[in-house]
């Protein structure tokens, strides 16, 4: 992996999330009406980093814990805000302890659980001890998404890791 000055974090966003990310912004109209127009974009974008050399790191922006995180530090969510929020997730990426790391590739064995298959929930009572940095470890690297504080989904990005492995 390239020195972290050389790696660029960029917003990305979930197809289901992209309409209540819009609604969420105070800065929506900076943003494509459609989750395909932005992709398109967002991925041009990726490219262009890409052939200069860069490394990427997509950083998801969720809709909760996105809000949570610019009312904790009473900001407006906007584009400063979704690239100060990146800007601070790829560099606690780059820092991660490995042992916290290896509790996150831990929770993928969701794929097991699962047969992976997309979109299979499962409670967080039913994995082996999580721990909450795996937990948030695995969220900010877009590989789990959990809601109501208690069930806890492989993404597809999540899925396509364990595939590789």
């Amino acid at each position: 992996m390239a020195a972290s000055s050389e790696t660029l974090a960029l917003p990305w966003y979930a197809r289901s999330d992209y309409p209540v990310l819009l609604r969420l912004f105070s800065d929506s109209s900076k943003l494509p009406t459609t989750y395909d127009a932005w992709l398109e974009r967002a991925e041009g974008v990726e490219q262009k980093f890409q052939s200069a050399g860069f490394d990427i790191a997509r950083i998801w922006i969720r809709p909760i814990p996105f809000a949570a995180w610019c009312r904790k530090r009473n900001v407006s969510p906007d584009q400063v805000a979704r690239l100060t929020f990146v800007s601070e997730a790829v560099q606690d990426r780059l820092a991660i302890p490995s042992d916290t790391e290896t509790l996150a590739l831990q929770l993928l064995r969701l794929y097991d659980a699962t047969d992976g298959l997309p979109q299979q929930w499962r409670t967080l009572e039913e994995l082996e001890a999580p721990i909450m940095d795996a937990i948030m470890y695995a969220i900010t690297r877009g590989w789990v998404i959990v809601e109501a504080g208690n069930s806890i989904c492989l993404t597809d990005a999540g899925r396509r890791l364990m595939e590789s492995r």
